[in-house]
């Protein structure tokens, strides 16, 4: 799903409950998971929970600091690493998982309305 500012608003991925696969984002695979073949995938376009992360001060050469990374957990039982927005990073925050050119990304939910 892509909003109008071509970002993927709770973009779907899947889980797989049988070998812990997470894929973002998900093409869909026909329903059945990438790794195992398992057709009991659970799709994941909610909310999740900052699990932990940190931010990054001194980093790769030609990557802007500070930035922050983290690990989300989702329902049911899934959790998936990427880039959050430095004021995000606090444990325990809601977030959703955006897609941009750079990778996933986690990011406060959009209210309606806002920009």
């Amino acid at each position: 799903m892509t909003g109008s500012d071509g970002r993927s608003t709770g973009a779907p991925a899947a889980y797989c409950p049988s070998c812990g696969h997470l894929e973002y984002p998900s093409d869909g695979g026909g329903g059945v998971c990438d790794r195992c073949d398992s057709d009991e995938l659970v799709w994941i376009d909610t909310e999740g929970t900052v699990y932990t992360c940190t931010v990054v001060h001194v980093g790769t050469p030609g990557v802007p600091t500070p930035y922050a990374l983290g690990y989300v957990d989702f329902e049911p039982g899934a959790r998936a690493f990427g880039r959050l927005a430095v004021a995000d990073a606090e444990i325990g925050r809601c977030v959703v998982p955006v897609f941009k050119p750079e990778g996933l990304f986690f990011e406060r939910p959009r209210k309606d309305g806002d920009a």
